[in-house]
């Protein structure tokens, strides 16, 4: 029973510090005259028929609506500036992503690239990112529950050893 208490106590830096079962991801993408929002699950489902609000930096709503079935959701491309896209689908899944709407200077052509994504959060995790099944991550728990269980059964057996029938 001490070696179980042990290796339970040597296991615990091991153990997890956050635990997400089921986390809500938002992308978003400038597509001409709209912006696209993409509401998902972090095993890649939609979150369809999430509460989707847009607000400015005053927090003045500037845009709200429900994601259809695929998770989408889109509103007309509002004026340059900074805005929060706030997602909520229900039973705690909520998630924030910070929205800027490029300047175009006067008299400047428009931008050749129909598709512009989010320059200041290019560092943020991609939604192919944000769902990737994390297989090192399960490789390594699977490798300590191993060894845990061989360090188990080896004590087991050393413990058994030393009690001979005299």
């Amino acid at each position: 029973m001490r070696m179980f208490v042990l290796l339970a106590f040597a296991a615990i830096p091991f153990a997890p510090t956050t635990a997400q079962a089921h986390a809500l991801g938002v992308a978003y993408a400038i597509k001409g005259e709209n912006v696209e929002i993409e509401a998902f699950y972090d095993d890649d489902s939609a979150a369809s028929k999430a509460k989707v609000i847009v607000v400015n930096v005053k927090d003045e709503l500037i845009a709200n609506g429900i994601t259809d079935k695929t998770g989408k959701w889109s509103f007309a491309t509002p004026v340059p500036g900074k805005y929060e896209i706030r997602v909520d689908a229900g039973a705690g899944h909520r998630a924030v992503k910070t929205l800027t709407i490029p300047g175009v200077a006067p008299n400047a052509p428009p931008p050749k690239v129909a598709e512009i994504t989010d320059p200041e959060n290019a560092d943020s995790e991609s939604r192919s990112e944000r769902t990737r099944t994390p297989w090192q991550k399960i490789g390594i728990g699977l490798s300590v529950i191993a060894l845990g269980s061989c360090a188990l059964t080896l004590g087991l057996a050393i413990r058994r050893q030393g009690k001979t029938p005299g």
